[in-house]
Order: structure tokens, then C-alpha cells, then sequence
């Protein structure tokens, strides 16, 4: 929702109804142009990345751990 708002500041509109299913083009389109802008990547492209891949890692090792026995 952050980086819907940050993009709509820039002047990239996201239709509210559509706004889950254009979430990794908005990830995309922020990174772009933060990189453009400030030659880095935003602050909130990683506060939504992190924890994704935090709870990909996690959900995978719950698996592990469950197929195991533990």
C-alpha cells in the first residue's frame, strides 16, 4: 500500500481495486525509480521484500521440520 502511494506521488496511478494483483509491478516501477532518482533503492522496497522472503524461508523449514517428525 506504501509503494502504491509513494508511485502515486510520482505520478503512477494504481486502480484501488487492483491493487494486490499489480503489487510486484509496483515493486518493480518503485525500484526503477528510486534507483533513477537517488542512484539507490528505496527504503520500501525492502521492508516488503525482507519479511516475504523471511516467511518463505520459514514456512520452508516448518515443512522440513514437519516431513521429519519434529
Amino acid at each position: 500500500m506504501r509503494i502504491a502511494v509513494a508511485l502515486n506521488q510520482r505520478g503512477i496511478k494504481t486502480p484501488y481495486p487492483f491493487m494486490g494483483v499489480l503489487m510486484f509491478r509496483n515493486l518493480h516501477r518503485y525500484r526503477k525509480i528510486t534507483v533513477n532518482e537517488t542512484g539507490k533503492v528505496g527504503l520500501l522496497f525492502y521492508s516488503f521484500v525482507i519479511p516475504i522472503n523471511a516467511a518463505w524461508i520459514l514456512a520452508i523449514a516448518a515443512l522440513t521440520l514437519r516431513n521429519f517428525g519434529f
